[in-house]
């Protein structure tokens, strides 16, 4: 007689489950997957759109108030030793940017917060806006002040 042939792992019968094991189309031990989210509702998806909307309003007037700052000097052009003020002129810049900077900063952790928790994310970079144009509005009527205007 002649001995069975050699077969290799892969093509092995099926081996019986040991004793206490789950019977098959169970899923196997272990952790038990996440739970199933909800899909995102109306709300969320316009909230979602109204953040990235105001985000890149808010960096783009950012990046508009810093080219603007770049123009402060020019306010000191027509003023004397006397009248001139480089202490509101640091001022001024130091408003402006030091203004721009907190928004910035403001709104990327609110929004980052707001989309971890799933909360409301939009009102974080449309405070972030208000703060631009008051930082540059203020840095400008610094400016101005600085140039004896």
């Amino acid at each position: 007689m002649s001995e069975p042939p050699e077969y290799p792992p892969a093509y092995l019968p099926p081996q019986p489950a040991p004793p206490g094991y789950p019977p098959p189309g169970y899923p196997p031990p272990g952790c038990p997957p996440p739970p199933a989210r909800a899909p995102l509702g109306g709300a969320r998806i316009a909230d979602i759109v109204a953040t990235a909307f105001l985000c890149i309003a808010q960096l783009s007037l950012s990046a508009f108030g810093l080219l603007w700052s770049l123009f402060f000097p020019m306010a000191m052009d027509t003023c004397s030793a006397r009248t001139c003020s480089n202490d509101l002129m640091t001022a001024a810049f130091a408003a402006a940017w030091g203004g721009i900077g907190a928004a910035t900063l403001l709104a990327l952790i609110g929004v980052v917060l707001g989309a971890t928790r799933r909360r409301v994310m939009f009102v974080w970079p449309l405070l972030g806006t208000i703060i631009v144009v008051a930082a540059s509005v203020g840095g400008a009527q610094l400016a101005t002040a600085a140039g004896g205007l």
